[in-house]
């Protein structure tokens, strides 16, 4: 009964825990469904308001919110500000800023900050800004404690009244003037009622600076303002075509004056004066664009020696240009015209032929030369690129084919690099939001739509109001990027929006995209938006670095481990196996952590500074555990039969003195016999031969430095360092393993059967040495393919250290020198990964049937040729699986990778190199990632991909396992 009982409950123990682990494994990926899901989800306007303004018969110069989207204000030609509530579009105040007549304006892409030119010939720079106010119910008047959640009141009526010096409240002026406060303040705005049961005030504050005189009396025709090392610079042209440049100094007593540049003005009398001025946010450029199109760039980051650049078309038809517009960062221009044609453009520089633009571009005659980087050596690149046409010097006269005309200063070039989706009318207005690459675009039927820049694809679509809608003449996006206002022939219009995660998507995750600055589209991992508010989310680096890392620590740790359960297996003395085994097992209990610290602060710089000793022990280790083998064939028979038997004779009492029988047994029963001895003396030898040969082969292979043959790039003409231009070297080194196994194939195949022929008329030790000349001419054979094949790939012009790419992976298998690299990685990692191979090979390979094996054996065949042709094809099985089980366990790691391979998210599989895993990237930025945001919803997104990337991995590992299972069922 009690066994019976026992059953049952050890059945419901297990069914449960089975039937738990599948709910367990279930919830974590429906939890990652879940938190990823928003990703998924197009932007949504959640609200809408339209009303009439203040100023219905006037267009505004300049919309705005504050960031709570309760009130909003404009600026109207006349200098007044006119502050409304949002909701209903009711008046709250006005604020003058100035009495003269506004004839230029410029608002920061951020907001807040704006200048002002004037019909006499001034600038003024100046602020608009909106102050939050806190109160708590007990410090307002009666009538404001029963206000709604959605009501917004204004504040006409009221003052600030200071108690205690510290403490603030809110009164009506009525009781302020009954209680006798001398110091309170009337205070406009208006107080609304926040989720948290407080009561918010939210107040405008417009201040304004100096007046700066141009030097002239003419109208500002267009101005600029942005801040270059904390300050401010001003860029300016007039109705008497003065372009300048006003700079604010301070000198060493405080006080600030400005110094005027002129800046280089091309006219064009028959269009006209511009229309439109734009400054890069840090002062590097200026554009100048006219509405036929035609767009000016001048060189002003050294005023003294500000330079025309060059002129171009921005559109490719009739159409006017309507409007020219910074993306947040101020260094991306949104051009958009009558047709409805909306576009990017932004400066970068170029490194390859194909970026350079025709030599007819250049309108002023300035020259700078970009060399073909692959063609040209340094040295003489140095020299061609500050050399005019006219100035090349002679000795480089061979390399003037091999030249294109820059016309750019400083090789910078303007394009075109985002087409955004062609609206329904005249774009007549843009903004752009403060913290991100969203814009706002306005047309002239009225609506307005929300897009993405970095991908070029529409959000949504707000509007048109009405059937009579007019263009809209003014937009803004609220600080918050969750609102957005226009004014609408003479109306208001507001609305609410979640943009949800429009940098998520699958195009921005998967694909190239082509970012602020770069000059091509390319797969990168940059979350952090930095100051122009474009997030690098591609997954691309992320998974290429995993498998990279997991490639690489495979590559160690599969040969090591199959080969060590092989050998414990089948050919190592039970005795020995016994102890060995549970130690290698043991290795699973190291830390992660404590493995990544000793491959980051030992390995690594132990391999840095004898790169040449480690790769060499990659081809003396193999060769000598080999010779070491057809040594032991060389050996008398007799001798190998006596060394087999020590542990024999020494049981029976043989004629060996006492001390002779201890050895023996010690040596048997707890090393593990000879040739585990001699296998321990080939490592011994295979080590020291690498020291050795280290050197010798930096000098064969890489003109004695191999870091400075990794770092230089090879040129196939005229070379300024001509001993580190070859790339054989390193195909050889690279080729060896190849060779190596298309040497055997090759020998067994077509060798063999005739040594097997000739090993009939031979004596033992005769046919050992045979097979010794044969294992030395194998070595020769392995290196002149190596070779062979290093030269064929050079030839085709594939050189080791790259570039060579594929679809924007660098698959060059070295390069570049980095301490933190996948060598190191794969070593540390194949530590981790190796006992768990190792276990799992090793139980299947002993779980082979033992009829099997004696059945082998006693047909003649060797323990050798019974291990390759029966045990494991008979446990091929549990050796795949063993072999993807490691696999997971690479996939997944993360102390280990952080410590030893870096975190760069690069697409290089350079094994010298570093690399970004996906595993890493949880772990080195969940602490910084705001909850629900984008950047955190894209992290679990990265642990969502690597639960399906291990998943996958099972299955197949799973699949297999049971093919083979199937296969061997009847064995």
């Amino acid at each position: 009964m009690l066994i019976r009982v026992m059953d049952v409950a050890a059945r419901l123990l297990i069914t449960f825990g089975g039937i738990g682990t599948i709910v367990a494994v279930m919830a974590v990926a429906l939890f990652l469904v879940w938190v990823v899901w928003p990703l998924t989800q197009p932007a949504k306007i959640t609200g809408a308001a339209l009303t009439s303004a203040p100023f219905a018969d006037r267009s505004p110069i300049h919309v705005d919110v504050d960031e709570h989207q309760t009130l909003g204000y404009a600026l109207l030609p006349d200098g007044v500000v006119h502050v409304f509530a949002l909701r209903d579009g009711r008046p709250l105040e006005q604020q003058r800023v100035t009495d003269r007549t506004i004839t230029a304006a410029s608002f920061s892409t951020a907001g807040g900050s704006f200048v002002l030119g004037y019909d006499n010939g001034e600038i003024q720079p100046g602020t608009i800004s909106f102050q939050t106010l806190f109160f708590e119910r007990d410090d307002v008047p009666e009538d404001l404690r029963t206000l709604g959640q959605d009501e917004v009141r204004p504040l006409r009526d009221y003052a600030l009244v200071k108690i205690d010096g510290r403490h603030h409240r809110l009164m009506t002026q009525a009781d302020a003037a009954a209680a006798g406060v001398a110091d309170a303040r009337p205070l406009n705005g208006a107080v609304q009622l926040t989720p948290q049961g407080q009561l918010r005030v939210q107040r405008m504050v417009v201040t304004t600076g100096d007046p700066i005189p141009l030097g002239g009396q003419w109208p500002v025709r267009l101005v600029r303002r942005v801040n270059v090392k904390g300050s401010p610079i001003y860029v300016c042209l007039d109705d008497h075509s003065q372009f300048q440049l006003i700079a604010m100094r301070k000198d060493m007593f405080g006080n600030v004056t400005p110094k005027r540049y002129s800046l280089p003005y091309e006219p064009r009398p028959l269009a006209g004066p511009p229309r439109f001025l734009l400054v890069t946010q840090f002062g590097e450029a200026a554009f100048l664009a006219w509405e036929d199109g035609t767009v000016q760039r001048y060189h002003i980051r050294h005023p003294a020696q500000a330079a025309f650049v060059e002129s171009f078309n921005a559109l490719d038809g009739p159409a006017k240009l309507t409007v020219f517009h910074f993306v947040a960062g101020g260094q991306t221009v949104l051009i958009g015209d009558s047709a409805g044609d909306l576009s990017a453009w932004f400066g970068y520089k170029p490194d390859a032929v194909g970026d350079t633009p025709p030599p007819e571009a250049n309108a002023s005659g300035e020259t700078h030369h970009l060399v073909m980087a692959d063609r040209i050596p340094p040295a003489a690149a140095a020299k061609l690129r500050k050399a005019r046409p006219d100035e090349i010097p002679s000795e480089l006269a061979s390399y003037a084919g091999d030249l294109l005309v820059n016309t750019y200063p400083e090789d910078v070039v303007f394009t075109k690099v985002h087409q955004l989706p062609r609206g329904p009318a005249a774009v007549t207005a843009a903004a752009a939001a403060s913290g991100s690459r969203l814009i706002a675009a306005g047309y002239a039927n009225g609506q307005v739509r929300l897009m993405l820049v970095t991908t070029a694809q529409s959000l949504l679509t707000a509007g048109p109001l009405d059937d009579a809608s007019g263009p809209v003449t003014a937009l803004a996006i609220a600080p918050k990027d969750n609102g957005v206002i226009a004014d609408v022939n003479g109306q208001i219009a507001w609305w609410t929006f979640n943009p949800m995660h429009p940098e998520a998507s699958p195009a921005a995750l998967f694909l190239p995209v082509w970012y602020e600055g770069y000059n091509q589209p390319s797969q990168t991992w940059h979350a952090s938006t930095a100051a122009d508010g474009e997030m690098k989310l591609g997954l691309a680096p992320l998974i290429f670095g995993t498998l990279k890392a997991t490639f690489y620590a495979m590559i160690f740790a599969v040969p090591l481990a199959l080969l060590a359960a092989v050998y414990t297996s089948e050919f190592l003395h039970p005795r020995a196996k016994s102890k060995i085994k549970p130690v290698v097992e043991m290795m699973a209990s190291l830390p992660s952590v404590v493995l990544g610290f000793l491959a980051g602060m030992v390995f690594a710089p132990l391999i840095e500074h004898a790169i040449p000793t480690v790769l060499a022990g990659f081809i003396t280790l193999p060769v000598a555990f080999l010779l070491g083998a057809y040594l032991w064939q060389t050996l008398p028979r007799a001798w190998q039969i006596y060394a087999a038997n020590l542990g024999v004779a020494e049981s029976k009492g043989g004629g060996d003195s006492a001390g002779v029988r201890r050895a023996a047994r010690h040596l048997i029963f707890h090393i593990g016999g000879v040739k585990l001895l001699l296998l321990m003396l080939m490592l011994i030898i295979g080590c020291a031969a690498a020291v050795y040969a280290g050197p010798l082969l930096s000098e064969l292979l890489f003109a004695g430095d191999i870091r400075q043959w990794l770092t230089y790039q090879p040129f196939t003409l005229a070379n300024s360092n001509p001993q580190y231009a070859g790339g054989l070297g390193g195909w050889v080194a690279l080729l060896w393993p190849v060779g190596a196994v298309v040497t055997a194939v090759l020998f067994t195949r077509y060798v063999n059967p005739h040594l097997r022929e000739l090993g009939t008329r031979m004596s033992g030790p005769q046919l050992a040495l045979l097979q010794l000349l044969k294992f030395a001419v194998g070595v020769g054979c392995t290196i002149v393919l190596a070779m062979l094949m290093g030269k064929l790939l050079l030839a085709v012009g594939l050189d080791p250290r790259g570039p060579i790419r594929l679809g924007g992976y660098n698959l060059a298998p070295v390069g570049s020198y980095v301490q933190n690299n996948a060598l190191v990685v794969g070593v540390a990692m194949g530590f981790a990964v190796i006992p768990i191979i190792y276990t799992i090979a090793e139980d299947a390979l002993s779980a082979a049937p033992e009829h099997l094996r004696s059945a082998a054996l006693g047909c003649g065949a060797t323990p050798w040729q019974t291990a390759m042709t029966v045990i494991i094809p008979t446990a091929a099985s549990g050796l795949f699986s063993a072999c993807m089980i490691g696999m997971g366990r690479a996939v997944g790691e993360t102390m280990i990778v952080l410590m030893a391979l870096g975190s760069t998210a690069v697409l290089d599989m350079n094994i010298f190199n570093g690399a970004r895993t996906l595993s890493v990237n949880i772990a080195t930025e969940m602490p910084e990632a705001a909850k629900n945001s984008t950047h955190y919803r894209v992290l679990f997104l990265c642990g969502l991909t690597l639960f399906v990337m291990t998943f996958i991995v099972n299955t197949i590992a799973e699949a297999v396992r049971q093919r083979f299972r199937r296969k061997n069922s009847n064995l």
